[in-house]
Protein backbone atom coordinates (compact mmCIF):
# COMPACT_ATOMS: atom_id res chain seq x y z
CA UNK A 1 0.00 0.00 0.00
CA UNK A 2 1.81 5.46 -4.61
CA UNK A 3 0.39 8.19 -4.85
CA UNK A 4 2.43 11.10 -7.26
CA UNK A 5 0.51 14.48 -6.19
CA UNK A 6 0.50 15.74 -3.23
CA UNK A 7 0.54 14.06 0.58
CA UNK A 8 -3.31 14.58 1.28
CA UNK A 9 -3.64 12.27 -1.99
CA UNK A 10 -1.29 8.93 -0.04
CA UNK A 11 -4.31 8.59 2.54
CA UNK A 12 -7.58 8.94 0.37
CA UNK A 13 -7.08 8.52 -3.81
CA UNK A 14 -4.69 5.81 -3.98
CA UNK A 15 -6.39 3.48 -1.41
CA UNK A 16 -9.52 4.27 -3.46
CA UNK A 17 -8.00 3.07 -6.46
CA UNK A 18 -6.27 0.78 -5.11
CA UNK A 19 -9.50 -0.85 -4.16
CA UNK A 20 -11.49 -0.10 -7.79
CA UNK A 21 -8.66 -1.58 -9.84
CA UNK A 22 -8.67 -4.92 -7.04
CA UNK A 23 -12.61 -4.52 -7.60
CA UNK A 24 -12.64 -4.69 -11.05
CA UNK A 25 -9.83 -7.31 -11.39
CA UNK A 26 -11.81 -9.51 -9.52
CA UNK A 27 -14.61 -9.16 -10.93
CA UNK A 28 -13.30 -9.84 -13.96
CA UNK A 29 -11.81 -13.09 -13.27
CA UNK A 30 -14.96 -14.31 -11.86
CA UNK A 31 -16.57 -13.83 -14.99
CA UNK A 32 -14.02 -15.66 -16.83
CA UNK A 33 -13.93 -18.55 -14.44
CA UNK A 34 -17.65 -18.94 -14.51
CA UNK A 35 -17.53 -19.26 -18.19
CA UNK A 36 -14.23 -21.42 -17.74
CA UNK A 37 -16.63 -23.64 -15.78
CA UNK A 38 -19.46 -23.22 -18.03
CA UNK A 39 -17.44 -24.70 -20.91
CA UNK A 40 -15.67 -27.42 -18.80
CA UNK A 41 -18.91 -29.00 -18.03
CA UNK A 42 -20.70 -28.88 -21.62
CA UNK A 43 -17.34 -30.51 -22.71
CA UNK A 44 -17.84 -32.64 -20.34
CA UNK A 45 -21.36 -33.67 -21.31
CA UNK A 46 -20.99 -33.72 -25.19
CA UNK A 47 -17.95 -35.81 -24.08
CA UNK A 48 -19.65 -38.45 -22.16
CA UNK A 49 -22.52 -38.44 -24.87
CA UNK A 50 -19.82 -39.13 -28.15
CA UNK A 51 -17.92 -41.95 -25.82
CA UNK A 52 -21.86 -43.71 -25.42
CA UNK A 53 -21.86 -42.91 -29.32
CA UNK A 54 -18.05 -44.66 -30.11
CA UNK A 55 -18.99 -47.83 -28.18
CA UNK A 56 -22.04 -48.10 -29.84
CA UNK A 57 -19.92 -48.47 -33.14
CA UNK A 58 -16.25 -49.57 -32.12
CA UNK A 59 -15.22 -52.95 -31.68
CA UNK A 60 -14.60 -53.60 -28.15
CA UNK A 61 -10.76 -53.57 -28.26
CA UNK A 62 -10.54 -49.80 -29.60
CA UNK A 63 -12.88 -48.74 -26.98
CA UNK A 64 -10.34 -50.11 -24.28
CA UNK A 65 -7.50 -48.56 -25.72
CA UNK A 66 -9.23 -45.15 -26.19
CA UNK A 67 -7.80 -42.11 -23.73
CA UNK A 68 -9.65 -40.22 -21.77
CA UNK A 69 -9.49 -36.92 -19.70
CA UNK A 70 -7.60 -37.23 -17.18
CA UNK A 71 -8.79 -36.09 -13.91
CA UNK A 72 -6.14 -33.84 -13.38
CA UNK A 73 -7.23 -31.18 -15.60
CA UNK A 74 -9.67 -28.82 -13.68
CA UNK A 75 -7.16 -29.28 -10.74
CA UNK A 76 -4.66 -27.85 -13.24
CA UNK A 77 -6.39 -25.58 -14.75
CA UNK A 78 -7.63 -23.80 -11.66
CA UNK A 79 -3.71 -23.88 -10.41
CA UNK A 80 -3.05 -21.69 -13.53
CA UNK A 81 -5.57 -19.23 -13.50
CA UNK A 82 -4.52 -19.09 -9.51
CA UNK A 83 -1.26 -18.00 -10.79
CA UNK A 84 -1.99 -15.50 -13.07
CA UNK A 85 -4.06 -14.07 -10.38
CA UNK A 86 -1.67 -13.84 -8.15
CA UNK A 87 0.95 -12.26 -10.46
CA UNK A 88 -1.68 -9.90 -11.26
CA UNK A 89 -2.30 -8.66 -7.85
CA UNK A 90 0.92 -8.69 -6.71
CA UNK A 91 1.24 -6.04 -3.79
CA UNK A 92 3.51 -3.23 -4.27
CA UNK A 93 4.07 -1.91 -0.93
CA UNK A 94 6.60 -3.21 1.54
CA UNK A 95 5.05 -2.94 4.42
CA UNK A 96 1.34 -2.33 5.31
CA UNK A 97 2.91 -0.27 8.63
CA UNK A 98 4.93 2.08 6.86
CA UNK A 99 2.53 4.85 5.11
CA UNK A 100 4.66 6.26 2.47
CA UNK A 101 4.15 9.58 0.80
CA UNK A 102 6.00 9.34 -2.74
CA UNK A 103 6.85 12.74 -4.19
CA UNK A 104 9.65 11.36 -7.06
CA UNK A 105 7.39 12.38 -9.65
CA UNK A 106 6.63 15.82 -8.32
CA UNK A 107 9.65 17.03 -5.96
CA UNK A 108 8.62 19.52 -3.15
CA UNK A 109 11.30 22.44 -3.16
CA UNK A 110 11.44 25.10 -0.17
CA UNK A 111 13.63 28.09 -0.14
CA UNK A 112 14.48 31.14 -2.52
CA UNK A 113 13.29 28.90 -5.41
CA UNK A 114 10.50 27.25 -3.92
CA UNK A 115 7.68 27.65 -1.70
CA UNK A 116 8.32 29.17 2.11
CA UNK A 117 6.46 26.04 4.35
CA UNK A 118 5.37 22.84 3.46
CA UNK A 119 3.66 20.15 5.67
CA UNK A 120 3.73 16.14 5.83
CA UNK A 121 0.67 15.07 6.01
CA UNK A 122 0.95 13.26 9.57
CA UNK A 123 -2.22 11.48 12.00
CA UNK A 124 -3.59 13.06 15.08
CA UNK A 125 -2.57 17.40 15.77
CA UNK A 126 1.25 17.40 14.96
CA UNK A 127 2.32 19.86 13.04
CA UNK A 128 5.88 19.32 11.35
CA UNK A 129 7.46 20.06 8.23
CA UNK A 130 10.24 22.45 6.00
CA UNK A 131 10.37 26.15 6.48
CA UNK A 132 13.07 28.99 5.04
CA UNK A 133 14.06 31.28 7.85
CA UNK A 134 14.94 34.91 7.30
CA UNK A 135 16.96 37.33 9.38
CA UNK A 136 19.35 40.28 9.44
CA UNK A 137 21.40 41.67 12.18
CA UNK A 138 22.58 45.41 11.14
CA UNK A 139 24.46 44.38 7.55
CA UNK A 140 24.49 40.86 8.16
CA UNK A 141 22.18 38.35 6.53
CA UNK A 142 20.91 35.25 7.96
CA UNK A 143 18.76 32.29 5.84
CA UNK A 144 17.91 28.70 5.99
CA UNK A 145 15.63 25.98 5.78
CA UNK A 146 14.94 24.30 8.81
CA UNK A 147 12.73 21.25 9.63
CA UNK A 148 10.67 19.50 12.41
CA UNK A 149 8.05 21.31 14.74
CA UNK A 150 6.21 24.04 13.08
CA UNK A 151 3.65 25.11 15.87
CA UNK A 152 1.00 23.58 18.22
CA UNK A 153 1.79 21.98 21.04
CA UNK A 154 2.25 17.90 19.92
CA UNK A 155 5.89 17.08 20.01
CA UNK A 156 7.61 16.36 17.06
CA UNK A 157 11.47 16.27 16.88
CA UNK A 158 14.70 15.46 14.65
CA UNK A 159 17.74 13.88 14.70
CA UNK A 160 21.21 16.74 14.13
CA UNK A 161 24.14 17.31 15.29
CA UNK A 162 25.79 20.42 15.85
CA UNK A 163 22.25 22.58 15.29
CA UNK A 164 21.73 20.91 12.40
CA UNK A 165 19.59 18.11 11.05
CA UNK A 166 21.41 14.64 10.57
CA UNK A 167 21.57 14.40 6.75
CA UNK A 168 22.46 9.73 6.28
CA UNK A 169 22.36 7.55 3.68
CA UNK A 170 19.28 5.09 2.82
CA UNK A 171 19.95 1.83 5.81
CA UNK A 172 20.43 3.88 8.43
CA UNK A 173 19.00 3.18 11.71
CA UNK A 174 17.60 5.80 14.22
CA UNK A 175 20.13 6.31 16.67
CA UNK A 176 19.13 7.44 20.33
CA UNK A 177 23.51 8.82 20.45
CA UNK A 178 22.26 11.75 18.29
CA UNK A 179 20.74 14.91 20.09
CA UNK A 180 17.05 15.42 19.28
CA UNK A 181 16.10 19.50 18.41
CA UNK A 182 12.70 20.18 17.55
CA UNK A 183 13.75 22.42 14.53
CA UNK A 184 17.03 21.97 13.05
CA UNK A 185 18.49 23.57 10.01
CA UNK A 186 19.12 21.32 7.40
CA UNK A 187 20.66 24.37 5.69
CA UNK A 188 22.27 28.30 6.34
CA UNK A 189 23.78 30.42 4.56
CA UNK A 190 25.40 34.07 5.71
CA UNK A 191 26.27 37.03 4.18
CA UNK A 192 27.43 40.44 4.93
CA UNK A 193 29.74 43.12 3.58
CA UNK A 194 33.00 40.98 4.09
CA UNK A 195 32.26 37.77 3.47
CA UNK A 196 29.74 34.77 2.38
CA UNK A 197 29.19 31.49 4.19
CA UNK A 198 27.23 28.77 2.76
CA UNK A 199 27.17 25.32 5.41
CA UNK A 200 26.91 22.88 4.58
CA UNK A 201 27.87 22.82 0.52
CA UNK A 202 25.40 21.40 -1.87
CA UNK A 203 24.32 17.52 -2.64
CA UNK A 204 22.64 15.89 -5.72
CA UNK A 205 23.02 12.67 -4.05
CA UNK A 206 19.60 11.77 -1.89
CA UNK A 207 19.88 12.43 1.54
CA UNK A 208 17.61 10.93 4.31
CA UNK A 209 16.94 12.75 8.01
CA UNK A 210 15.14 10.84 10.82
CA UNK A 211 12.10 11.97 12.69
CA UNK A 212 9.94 10.69 15.55
CA UNK A 213 6.17 12.39 16.65
CA UNK A 214 3.40 11.89 19.24
CA UNK A 215 0.31 11.02 17.34
CA UNK A 216 -2.58 12.44 19.34
CA UNK A 217 -5.07 9.84 17.00
CA UNK A 218 -3.12 7.10 19.03
CA UNK A 219 -2.88 7.97 22.40
CA UNK A 220 0.13 10.31 21.92
CA UNK A 221 1.81 7.23 20.47
CA UNK A 222 5.42 8.30 20.03
CA UNK A 223 6.04 7.17 15.83
CA UNK A 224 9.44 7.33 13.75
CA UNK A 225 10.26 8.13 9.77
CA UNK A 226 12.45 9.76 7.38
CA UNK A 227 12.14 11.87 4.60
CA UNK A 228 14.79 11.89 1.72
CA UNK A 229 15.86 15.59 0.32
CA UNK A 230 18.70 16.64 -2.00
CA UNK A 231 19.73 20.72 -1.17
CA UNK A 232 21.52 23.58 -3.20
CA UNK A 233 23.25 25.88 -1.17
CA UNK A 234 25.68 27.59 -3.29
CA UNK A 235 27.45 30.92 -2.97
CA UNK A 236 25.35 32.43 -5.21
CA UNK A 237 21.77 31.64 -4.07
CA UNK A 238 19.80 31.02 -0.92
CA UNK A 239 19.55 27.42 0.45
CA UNK A 240 17.01 24.93 -1.56
CA UNK A 241 15.76 21.74 0.18
CA UNK A 242 13.96 19.42 -2.17
CA UNK A 243 11.82 17.15 -0.56
CA UNK A 244 11.49 13.91 -2.88
CA UNK A 245 8.48 11.47 -0.17
CA UNK A 246 8.39 10.51 3.54
CA UNK A 247 7.22 7.76 5.51
CA UNK A 248 6.43 6.91 9.03
CA UNK A 249 5.73 3.44 10.76
CA UNK A 250 2.05 3.08 12.51
CA UNK A 251 3.29 0.61 15.02
CA UNK A 252 5.95 2.82 17.10
CA UNK A 253 9.02 0.67 15.06
CA UNK A 254 12.16 2.53 14.90
CA UNK A 255 12.51 2.49 10.94
CA UNK A 256 15.35 2.26 8.70
CA UNK A 257 15.50 5.23 6.20
CA UNK A 258 14.44 4.51 3.12
CA UNK A 259 11.97 1.56 4.62
CA UNK A 260 8.89 1.51 3.06
CA UNK A 261 9.51 2.51 -0.13
CA UNK A 262 8.03 1.66 -3.54
CA UNK A 263 9.96 -1.58 -4.82
CA UNK A 264 12.06 -0.59 -8.24
CA UNK A 265 9.81 -0.54 -11.15
CA UNK A 266 11.94 -3.45 -12.68
CA UNK A 267 12.20 -5.50 -10.24
CA UNK A 268 8.40 -6.06 -9.42
CA UNK A 269 7.44 -6.01 -13.35
CA UNK A 270 9.87 -8.64 -14.18
CA UNK A 271 8.56 -11.34 -11.66
CA UNK A 272 4.50 -10.22 -12.01
CA UNK A 273 5.58 -10.99 -16.36
CA UNK A 274 7.77 -13.84 -15.12
CA UNK A 275 4.56 -15.12 -13.81
CA UNK A 276 2.03 -14.33 -16.01
CA UNK A 277 4.20 -15.94 -18.78
CA UNK A 278 4.44 -18.79 -17.04
CA UNK A 279 0.56 -19.05 -16.55
CA UNK A 280 -0.25 -18.69 -20.22
CA UNK A 281 2.33 -21.13 -21.59
CA UNK A 282 1.24 -23.20 -19.05
CA UNK A 283 -2.84 -22.87 -20.04
CA UNK A 284 -1.63 -23.53 -23.43
CA UNK A 285 0.16 -26.26 -23.05
CA UNK A 286 -3.29 -27.31 -20.97
CA UNK A 287 -4.95 -27.09 -23.83
CA UNK A 288 -2.86 -28.54 -26.63
CA UNK A 289 -2.32 -31.34 -24.67
CA UNK A 290 -5.70 -32.45 -22.95
CA UNK A 291 -6.87 -35.85 -24.59
CA UNK A 292 -10.82 -35.32 -25.68
CA UNK A 293 -12.64 -38.70 -25.59
CA UNK A 294 -13.93 -39.89 -28.85
CA UNK A 295 -10.78 -38.40 -30.99
CA UNK A 296 -7.97 -40.95 -31.45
Amino acid sequence: MVHRAGPWQAGIIRPVASFLCLFVLDSTLYAANIHLVSRFRTWKVDAHKQTIDNEKKLPISHIMNTPVARKSDPAKLVSLLALATGAVAMPQSASADIIYTDLTSSPVTVGANGVNSFSLSFPGQVQFGFQVKRRSTGFTYYRSVVVGKLGGAVAASVQGVGGFALQRGKGASWNNAYLLYNKPAIAKATSDLAFTNHNPGSYTTHEYLSFSFRDTAQGNAQLYGWAEISLSNSTSVDPNVTLYGYAYDTTGAQIVTGAGEVPEPSSAALLALGALTFGAKGLRSWRRNRVVPGKS
